[in-house]
């Protein structure tokens, strides 16, 4: 299964009498190929139309051009498939390394349209592709508990068909196949 460029490219090492070499190059492609496959994203699209402070509909008002905020994201799995649960500090480094920074107040406005009749179709998209809660890794707005002094991350979990936010402590160890960070998507 390989490209065009790379069949060129081994068939010239094969009429140069290196079969074998062609042949290792061919196979280690495929299994690159395999190995790339299983790590499953897809792509959503979200509307974070964001409430204003003061809302003046209720005065009376409506806006005579209503903007929308509508961001394509990448859903990226925590792990790769058949992986072992990752602790806190780990995930945040894959969050780190994956360019997840999304914070609670998005995560809200993320909520709020899955639950929305106009987010059923993302929302249903991310629990068919495994996803029980979206990791919000803000380093910023990491929580930390009064008594223990426990760091906590906050996270939208599927609540049978609504996402809710909730806190997962970091040092749990716990974050495992059902996690999934949302990467904001370049134009």
């Amino acid at each position: 299964m390989a490209t065009d460029s790379l069949t060129i490219i081994l068939e010239a090492i094969r009429k140069a009498g290196k079969s074998v070499e062609a042949d290792k190059i061919e196979r280690r492609y495929s299994e690159l190929l395999e190995e790339a496959g299983k790590i499953s994203t897809s792509i959503i699209e979200i509307d974070l139309g964001r409430p204003f402070a003061r809302d003046f509909t209720k005065d009376g008002f409506h806006l005579e051009k209503p903007r929308r905020c509508k961001i394509k994201f990448e859903v990226r799995p925590v792990l790769k498939d058949g992986e072992s649960p990752v602790n806190g500090d780990e995930m945040l480094k894959r969050a780190k390394k994956s360019d997840c920074h999304m914070d609670q107040e998005t995560g809200d406005h993320v909520a709020a349209f899955l639950n929305s009749s106009a987010g059923k179709e993302a929302s249903k998209a991310l629990r068919d592709s495994g996803c029980r809660y979206i990791i919000l890794p803000d380093e910023k707005g990491l929580w930390v508990s009064g008594s223990g002094g426990n760091r906590c991350v906050p996270v939208l979990s599927l609540g049978g068909e609504q996402w809710v936010s909730d806190l997962l402590y970091l040092g749990d160890g716990g974050f495992g196949s059902g996690g999934r960070f949302l990467v904001p998507r370049k134009p």
